[in-house]
């Protein structure tokens, strides 16, 4: 089923976020007698504007996330063939970006070169192409290190839909501890 024009501008006014209905347009172009094609044309720049709108947050949210740019981690780029897990199904369900949806943390635990950062990146990059703010962060924090740790300046100001930490907490107080300081949804590593 095809979408109407005004179902189009409708979608389009709504992306761009502007007080101006569907219903005002059809007003506007009954009064001024405008075309089908005149139409269309309206329809068609709205619809491109917000698309570049959309293109222009998802790229902002990308370069916020701090998630690598070159080579960036998805999970079309991620072979699932080569894991040997008893959560297969849950790892294959992870571009739908349910746990983000129903507010679960996710733990990726495993050894080395399993592609745990691979898939916390790639849910990383899910997030941000879908509107959702995601942030990135390296770390090497031990537990002792983790009590009364301060926020880097770096950190974002506002709260992110997802919080990837690639590195080492040792002991999963430690974890708990780090995590409910930032009060985000996490991905241990």
């Amino acid at each position: 089923m095809t979408q109407t024009v005004f179902e189009k501008m409708k979608t389009a006014i709504s992306v761009l976020k502007l007080d101006f209905t569907t219903e005002e347009f059809a007003t506007f172009a009954d009064d001024q007698e405008l075309s089908e094609e005149a139409i269309e044309a309206v329809q068609t720049v709205f619809s491109y504007i917000s698309e570049k709108k959309q293109q222009t947050t998802v790229q902002t949210l990308l370069k916020l996330s701090r998630l690598p740019k070159k080579a960036p981690k998805t999970f079309e780029n991620f072979d699932f063939s080569l894991l040997k897990s008893r959560d297969l199904d849950r790892i294959r369900a992870l571009p739908s970006l349910g746990a983000v949806y129903s507010h679960r943390n996710l733990a990726f635990i495993g050894p080395p070169g399993t592609g745990k950062t691979h898939l916390a990146q790639a849910f990383g990059y899910a997030c941000c192409q879908h509107g959702m703010r995601a942030y990135f962060i390296v770390t090497a924090l031990r537990p002792p290190d983790a009590w009364g740790k301060r926020i880097p300046a770096s950190s974002p100001r506002s709260s992110p839909s997802l919080l990837a930490v690639r590195g080492l907490l040792r002991a999963p107080s430690a974890w708990r501890l780090w995590a409910s300081a930032w009060g985000w949804a996490s991905i241990p590593p």
